[in-house]
């Protein structure tokens, strides 16, 4: 367990350990560490990766209809489109969710991972939408509408394979609790998001999240 002073840069941590990873390594991290750099490094060295989505990061398809020039060339805007991540949100029940499994994240490099998205409860929705409301005035800061329009879902990315996902009864739960991403081992729950796999293959190298 590595524990340092809270005033420490995040996410130049963050990028410092991407760089110690091995493969079939499992990081573990929440938005406080979030680097679509960090998770290509680790994709890159074969290792795997487990974190919640920053919601101004953009998510896209490769669409099947791109469109050409006159010339026969191809239109570069039109290789990707965007989804609509609040439809996907409506078309969820309370505790159902839906994986996306081939997407494509950032506005220019595209990162290509799978996503998790989790419709939360009313009551789970609500108590987020006061959080961030009393984060607006004790920070004297404001939420995007974006941000805001998707309070009622929790996004998770991984390029773990599936089989780490369903194989075994013991599961990794990422439970979202007073803003920070706080994760425990929980005993066979069908509405978890999984992360286990034969102790052989895959080591779980760091938890990284937050904290005060």
């Amino acid at each position: 367990m590595d524990v340092g002073p809270g005033k420490n840069n995040d996410g130049l941590y963050g990028s410092k350990r991407a760089k110690t990873v091995e493969m079939n390594d499992l990081c573990i991290r929440d938005l406080g560490y979030f680097s679509l750099g960090d998770f290509e490094e680790m994709e890159q060295r074969r290792a795997f990766y487990v974190s919640r989505l920053k919601l101004n990061i953009r998510v896209y398809v490769q669409n099947k209809e791109v469109e050409q020039f006159k010339d026969g060339k191809v239109k570069k805007q039109s290789l990707y489109k965007e989804i609509d991540l609040e439809a996907i949100m409506n078309c969820l029940q309370s505790g159902e969710m839906v994986e996306l499994p081939d997407v494509y994240l950032g506005l220019y490099k595209k990162i290509r991972t799978r996503l998790l998205i989790c419709k939360l409860t009313e009551e789970q929705t609500q108590k987020r939408l006061l959080m961030r409301s009393k984060q607006e005035k004790k920070n004297n800061v404001t939420y995007k509408e974006r941000t805001k329009g998707l309070s009622a879902i929790n996004i998770y990315m991984t390029n773990a394979p599936d089989i780490y996902f369903k194989k075994r009864a013991w599961s990794m739960t990422c439970i979202p609790y007073a803003g920070k991403s706080r994760f425990y081992l929980k005993r066979g729950n069908p509405s978890s998001i999984s992360t286990c796999a034969s102790r052989s293959k895959l080591n779980v190298l760091n938890v990284m999240y937050t904290g005060s």
